[in-house]
């Protein structure tokens, strides 16, 4: 039903729907547990983490949170699966991971890179959050909701009233979130 539509998907765990969320846990299962191993986590607890993570995503694609250009939801609810659990083992001081290596191979780099870009993506809100109008403005649609200048221009989003007011503004904005993202660096190192 939604494996080759995710919008229909994203839009009907949006709306709450059981078909879609039953799908989204479907997808999300938990590979190689392994019952009764020594300090792992028990099957209920995982299940809970499953449940957890569901309905966080959904959470996340309610309030705009959630960016499908960057992947999947299904990648997406499965990293932060890993994390609920690897957060789970840190809290109970447990070093045994509680999975097969099938679950961590099932999250491999795709889901590291996902990871990281939601908190890039999380930083630059948070930074943008504390900039003034017309910075917070310029920098939003041009690099997280991308819309062409003129059509910023046209709509009066940002006050400005030529499209080279905008491009030196922005410039001038973009110096400044450099300096206000400077202790956010570890995330754009590679960029």
């Amino acid at each position: 039903m939604y494996e080759h539509k995710p919008e229909k998907l994203i839009q009907d765990l949006k709306e709450e729907k059981g078909a879609a969320i039953s799908y989204l846990l479907k997808q999300t299962r938990l590979p190689g547990y392994r019952s009764g191993s020594a300090g792992s986590l028990g099957k209920d607890t995982l299940e809970s983490i499953q449940h957890d993570a569901v309905l966080l995503a959904i959470q996340k694609i309610k309030s705009n949170q959630f960016h499908p250009e960057l992947g999947t939801i299904v990648s997406y609810t499965r990293g932060i699966i890993k994390y609920m659990i690897l957060n789970e083992c840190r809290s109970q001081k447990n070093n045994s991971f509680p999975l097969d290596d099938a679950l961590l191979d099932s999250y491999s780099e795709p889901v590291r890179e996902f990871s990281m870009q939601m908190e890039r993506i999380s930083a630059l809100t948070q930074i943008l959050e504390r900039m003034h109008s017309p910075c917070r403005e310029l920098i939003h649609y041009r690099y997280l909701d991308p819309r062409p200048d003129q059509e910023v221009l046209e709509q009066n989003i940002t006050g400005l009233s030529n499209l080279n007011s905008i491009r030196a503004t922005r410039s001038e904005c973009l110096k400044k979130l450099a300096a206000m993202a400077s202790h956010y660096k570890h995330l754009f190192h590679e960029i």
